[in-house]
């Protein structure tokens, strides 16, 4: 190879091969070459790739996985337990799902009266833990479900309480406290006395033994002996009136008794169970304002109208004395008034009005009265 050649050769190359192109072998020289392409290869390699992934930014720190705080913590004194109901926060504080809790921890602090809930600083300074739920507790719940912790009421009869609740993550991380609670735990009112149970025909009267304690009662009704039973009303005596009901039902009926405390009401125990056939064995009233007028050939009858919604109708009777009347026709009247035509001149007759319900219940008849037709010929 010339010297030309090899001019040429260094050229596409290098300028470090062409300073010295004379004393350079030509297998030194691809080797030499050789090695320089495959460093400005890697180069060119390295600025491509850079550029295809964007620059390089700051490093993230990582996640603290701090529980959010529960918004909705209430508490309950229901007969001898405390009953404790939140919802697990459904997110952490960096807005990840909070499933890394693994406690829920419950802190007391006791107030010297009823009122507004102390300072949350405070409360977070001077509160002691009262209880926890971890483990096997959380395994029938998840983040954004409802839980709830039952304590015995006994260990804090006769305080006033701000109650709050805060999560704990497995790191150990907390989250901040819930909204304070204020409880006062008394000593519960007792169970009041069975029912008992008296159908009326407008009503069904409930009465019972009063509870030792109790402020008020709450009387719960059901259609099936095991619930659902829902509230009918509330009253302060031992008795109770249930005119929202209809007939041909059965009814199951239990009583509640509640107290006050100085930070609401506290549920006592419920009487047993009582059921009641409501049937309509009742009549209606009797009719009344029986009047007969005369004529020449009839006898008009009219009254006043039954004031019961469920009358059907109702029934003329006609005799020759008050004691031995008969109907005067099968089907039931609608009309508070009748004409009876089939009398004869010169006799006297005895008519009365009995009223019939819906279900068949019949009342007495009222008062007869009596009228004499006149002879023909005659003016009434």
């Amino acid at each position: 190879m010339g010297t030309d050649s090899l001019f040429r050769l260094t050229v596409s190359c290098s300028p470090q091969c062409r300073e010295r192109p004379k004393k350079v072998s030509v297998p030194h020289f691809r080797q030499n070459c050789q090695f320089r392409r495959g460093i400005q290869a890697t180069a060119w390699l390295g600025v491509l790739l850079t550029a295809g992934c964007g620059s390089v930014g700051e490093p993230l720190p990582p996640l603290l996985h701090i529980p959010e705080q529960s918004h909705d913590f209430r508490a309950r004194q229901v007969q001898d337990s405390v009953l404790l109901e939140w919802t697990w926060p459904a997110l952490t504080t960096e807005g990840m799902p909070a499933s890394v809790v693994t406690r829920f921890d419950v802190h007391a602090l006791a107030m010297s009266g009823p009122g507004e809930p102390p300072p949350l600083d405070v409360f977070e300074r001077e509160s002691t833990q009262l209880a926890s739920l971890s483990g096997d507790d959380l395994k029938t719940s998840e983040p954004g479900g409802r839980l709830n912790l039952r304590l015995p009421a006994e260990p804090m009869r006769g305080k006033i309480l701000a109650l709050a609740v805060r999560a704990q993550s497995r790191r150990g991380r907390v989250g901040g406290f819930s909204n304070l609670f204020v409880l006062g735990v008394i000593a519960p009112p007792a169970r009041p006395g069975d029912p008992l149970i008296q159908v009326e025909p407008t009503d069904i009267v409930l009465t019972w033994e009063p509870a030792p304690g109790a402020d008020s009662y709450q009387v719960l009704r059901a259609e099936k002996s095991d619930g659902p039973f829902r509230e009918l009303g509330r009253s302060i005596e031992p008795q109770f009136r249930d005119n929202a009901f209809q007939w041909d039902r059965q009814y199951f009926y239990r009583v509640k008794s509640f107290a006050r405390s100085q930070s609401g009401e506290v549920e006592g125990g419920a009487s047993g169970t009582i059921a009641v056939d409501a049937r309509d064995r009742f009549a209606p009233a009797t009719p009344s304002g029986l009047r007969a007028v005369v004529g020449t050939a009839s006898v008009e009858l009219s009254w006043q109208h039954n004031s019961e919604p469920d009358v059907a109708g109702y029934r003329v009777w006609r005799g020759d004395s008050a004691g031995n009347l008969a109907p005067l026709a099968a089907e039931l009247l609608r009309a508070a008034n009748y004409t009876d035509s089939e009398v004869r001149p010169g006799q006297t007759y005895f008519h009365a009005v009995s009223a019939v319900d819906e279900k068949g219940n019949e009342s007495a008849r009222c008062e007869a009265v009596s009228v004499t037709v006149p002879e023909a010929g005659v003016a009434p």
